[in-house]
């Protein structure tokens, strides 16, 4: 169980963090999971009807109930509630993982990096949480970059990690990156 209620009202400069919505799940299939391009390194195959993202997003308000995730749309903080990106925070043994993922729109503005590094002070903050941690398939250059610009560090290569549905059946090699309060 997560060690914190699901947080809301969360925002950068820029960006806004809330809880996902099921009315969300029609702009996210439209410009996110229906995208074999921002799919490629998600851990889900893409999505191939609305009724797929519908289905993610009551297992994200599932999860949200049992604190074992938490689902947060990325929406731009002055235009509208339109989500941009999704970002995911998990408990596991070794502290919060977070995973996170940007429409085309958003690439290359600088969001990633600004949602993640927020995210990962906010969760550092939050007095059981020690450690912050994610993992990218090792081609995912742009998660790398995103996660070195938000002041992770790079921890090391974990062979044949994850599964990666829309590159290949069997786990990669991912890269592992983490911040924790010292």
């Amino acid at each position: 169980m997560l060690p914190f209620v699901r947080p809301s009202g969360l925002e950068t400069a820029r960006l806004a963090l809330r809880p996902v919505k099921h009315t969300d799940a029609a702009d996210l299939f439209a410009d996110y999971t229906s995208n074999l391009d921002i799919a490629r390194y998600l851990p889900w195959r893409r999505h191939h009807t609305q009724s797929e993202t519908e289905a993610m997003v009551r297992y994200g308000e599932d999860l949200a109930i049992n604190r074992s995730a938490y689902l947060l749309a990325i929406t731009l903080r002055t235009k509208t509630d339109k989500p941009i990106g999704l970002l995911n925070i998990g408990n596991s043994e070794h502290g919060i993982s977070i995973g996170f993922g940007l429409t085309r729109r958003g690439w290359g503005s600088g969001y990633g990096s600004e949602v993640v590094a927020y995210i990962t002070g906010w969760l550092l903050d939050q007095p059981p949480v020690w450690r912050v941690w994610g993992y990218c398939d090792e081609e995912n250059e742009a998660s790398v970059k995103v996660m070195t610009r938000a002041g992770m560090h790079f921890e090391g290569k974990l062979r044949r990690f994850a599964i990666h549905p829309n590159l290949s059946p069997e786990p990669r090699n991912c890269k592992l990156f983490a911040s924790v309060r010292e």
